[in-house]
């Protein structure tokens, strides 16, 4: 029998193989069953391959296997530590790569540990684009269809992070098509994940731009993985999110309840199979929250509106203090506490939905538009609580997040919809101020905010033309904007050069 020195032993070379073997087993029982030990083994055996490799070639296998399994174990228990180690690992292996070898494989190991660490971590754009770079590399027309769908898939998932980072139409667009094209080349066993996937994109593009059509295929898709016999159990808990939050977008566009009871019906079962502590409990809470405030709101029965505001707060605790989700948690929060206020009237609900909003604001490193849109809740609910300084305090915040939300960088869909959604924060900044006596700041926010949007707009060829036939009433306040600014900086020089006549006389 042949052999071969490993690492200073004498272990023949097929006792090697059968530690492979054994890794990639233990790693594809995780896959199909979620269970931990099983994963953790199979980091361990590659772990030891790793050790024990004598050549390029083995080592290479041995760290891509590595990072793989490191990926998973991160997936299971979330720890920072295992995705830098597969990055690591996975950069180590594309190092130590002949050029002439094929690299699709391992750009798409890395790819996916990047995609983990910006989702799950970091947050960091740099992530997000080096995760799309491999996962382009990774994408080969001549690998096995199922190879190809898998790789498709995962570079789809990724086009709709960055739609989701930098609200390019193009990205969420690209991202659909993948990822259906996926969902035509899967195997029977990988279908189910990749038509959650597919579900997903359409459900964010469906509800980003009012598409109905969307919303019901993405509800359709994640159906349609539910009732497939190869969807395995650890999967059905995301893929009734899936098939929930289609239907309360639906709602926001419809006003139709019946979406609201179709949706806590799934959320509801979502909850009783989830495990505590796994990222999906998390979904599931943070969506069952907003429900729940949806239906006070549209069913005030008794108890309703306190139930919202549990189940919000449960959610907020189960959340890790520095998440990058921290923001959306406590605007849920605020929410479910602004809504019970107005059903029930409760006073310290005023002071405490305007609190958590505010604190979403002030949340440095989450989510831009989350949190201008935090500070601009805050602003409005505390000037109708009557509480002016902390509503100018939180609408001037929302005017200065406002550039790393709206940036030029945008598509101009994406920018024509921000505006129309923002088009009234520098007139409410300047009434706030007004009502403050501080009628500098007043025009400067007026100025601002014209200066913005304008600027977006006109940096387009004939886009402010567009705009104007899009949505006439839009082009109409804007030129309010110049001209009340123009009035204000008049009444400014007027009331200065009286200050100034009253002390040349005095």
């Amino acid at each position: 029998m042949s052999s071969r020195t490993i690492a200073g032993s004498e272990e023949p070379a097929d006792q090697r193989e059968q530690i492979s073997a054994l890794a990639r087993q233990r790693a594809e029982e995780y896959l199909q069953t979620g269970n931990r030990s099983a994963v953790i083994r199979a980091v361990a055996g590659y772990r030891l391959l790793v050790l024990s490799a004598t050549n390029d070639e083995d080592r290479v296998e041995a760290l891509s296997g590595l990072s793989a399994s490191r990926q998973l174990l991160f997936g299971s228990r979330g720890l920072r530590s295992d995705i830098d180690d597969a990055i690591e690992r996975g950069t180590a292996v594309l190092a130590m790569l002949d050029p002439t070898r094929p690299r699709t494989r391992h750009h798409a190991n890395l790819g996916n540990a990047y995609r983990l660490r910006f989702e799950e971590v970091s947050s960091d754009r740099a992530d997000l684009r080096a995760g799309l770079q491999h996962a382009w590399d990774a994408l080969d027309d001549e690998a096995a269809p199922h190879v190809h769908a898998q790789r498709l898939s995962n570079f789809g998932l990724l086009l709709r992070l960055h739609f989701e980072a930098l609200g390019r139409r193009d990205d969420i667009d690209e991202s659909v098509e993948v990822i259906e094209e996926a969902v035509e080349l899967a195997d029977a066993a990988q279908r189910p994940q990749i038509l959650s996937n597919a579900s997903t994109s359409r459900r964010i593009r469906g509800a980003r731009y009012g598409i109905a059509e969307d919303l019901h295929e993405s509800r359709r898709l994640s159906n349609r993985a539910l009732r497939s016999r190869e969807t395995p159990e650890h999967l059905r808990v995301g893929l009734l999110i899936n098939a929930a939050l289609p239907d309360l977008d639906l709602f926001h566009l419809t006003d139709i309840a019946a979406h609201l009871k179709r949706a806590e019906l799934a959320l509801e079962l979502a909850l009783k199979l989830v495990d505590h502590g796994s990222p999906d409990h998390l979904i599931v809470l943070i969506n069952l929250a907003n429900l729940k405030r949806l239906l006070a709101s549209a069913d005030p029965a008794p108890g309703r509106s306190d139930e919202a505001v549990e189940v919000a707060l449960a959610a907020l605790a189960a959340l890790p203090v520095r998440h990058p989700d921290r923001p959306r948690f406590l605007a849920a929060v605020g929410r479910a506490l602004r809504t019970r206020l107005n059903l029930e009237g409760r006073a310290e609900d005023a002071r405490d939905s305007v609190r958590y909003r505010s604190q979403a604001a002030d949340y440095d490193g989450g989510d831009p538009y989350e949190r201008a849109l935090s500070a601009y809740t805050a602003g409005l609910w505390a000037s109708e609580d009557n509480e002016h300084d902390t509503a100018l305090h939180y609408l001037l915040t929302a005017l200065d997040l406002l550039p790393k939300v709206v940036w030029l960088g945008l598509d101009r869909t994406t920018v024509l919809a921000h505006t129309v959604e923002w088009q009234d924060l520098a007139r409410d900044v300047a009434a706030s101020a007004i009502q403050n006596d501080e009628l500098p700041v007043a025009i400067a926010a007026l100025e601002r905010g014209r200066t913005m949007f304008w600027s977006q707009v006109t940096g387009y060829p004939d886009e402010s033309t567009r705009l104007r036939n899009a949505h006439p009433g839009l082009g109409d306040h804007l030129d309010r904007l110049d001209r009340i600014s123009e009035q204000l900086a008049a009444a400014r020089a007027a009331a200065n050069e009286k200050i100034s006549a009253s002390r040349a006389n005095s």
